[in-house]
């Protein structure tokens, strides 16, 4: 299952079909593409609570498509991957981690902009501190910083999560807290798996103008489609 990125604002099912196709081909799995309510119309939780029911519509009827029930993994990038990492951290606090069989998290949006990450002072990267700001504003204008289901990196104790794969990229403002989240879920015994791409930028192997293009897309496609046939793809133990 995909959440798409695009800070909560934008971003949706066409943004993003290009990548997903390479993925599942790469793969060799089938990807199910979320759409979500949308900020500033529809403000937190509604895109958690879209991403939290459409796990479970997927859990459902994955038979129905042809898909395992027990080999459903979750995915997402930028926001979309807060979505999956604030999901698969409520299921697992829940004591139903195993709905999940793996997340991959895709230069992660992790914390709030309050948590000051040295990578946020960065700039010249065509995606900026101010206009994160902005996005946060917009999806969750009321909520504390300190509230897990919007800044992951805050939750406190990490709960069991299943196998993790996060991927960082230099030129990004989001660098600082993907990597900080990496090494708390390391921390905790998860089993993460971190790709760090360092002389690439925010968006870089999901772009539609850009994936598939460029060595490092391909490189890094490649990596995701084998850690996913590791860990999702293959029968369980």
């Amino acid at each position: 299952m995909y959440l798409h990125g695009g800070a909560w604002v934008a971003g949706s099912v066409v943004t993003h079909d290009p990548f997903c196709r390479l993925l599942a081909h790469a793969a060799s799995v089938g990807v199910l593409l979320v759409d979500y309510r949308l900020a500033p119309e529809h403000r937190y939780p509604a895109a958690v609570d879209d991403a939290r029911a459409a796990v479970d519509w997927a859990a459902r009827h994955a038979q129905a498509w042809g898909a395992a029930p027990d080999r459903l993994g979750i995915a997402g990038d930028s926001a979309g991957a807060n979505l999956a990492a604030v999901v698969t951290n409520q299921l697992a606090a829940a004591g139903d981690a195993a709905r999940i069989r793996a997340q991959m998290l895709l230069y992660p949006v992790t914390d709030h902009p309050s948590g000051a990450h040295p990578s946020y002072d960065e700039t010249g990267y065509g995606f900026g501190a101010e206009f994160m700001r902005w996005a946060w504003r917009q999806y969750a204008p009321e909520a504390s910083p300190d509230d897990p289901d919007v800044s992951p990196l805050r939750r406190s104790p990490v709960p069991r999560l299943p196998p993790t794969f996060v991927a960082t990229a230099e030129y990004d403002i989001l660098r600082g807290e993907g990597v900080a989240y990496t090494e708390q879920l390391a921390a905790a015994g998860v089993a993460v798996t971190h790709h760090h791409s360092d002389d690439m930028h925010h968006n870089f192997c999901v772009n539609p103008a850009t994936v598939g293009r460029f060595p490092q897309c391909q490189q890094t496609l490649a990596i995701l489609a084998a850690w996913i046939r590791r860990t999702v793809a293959k029968a369980p133990a």
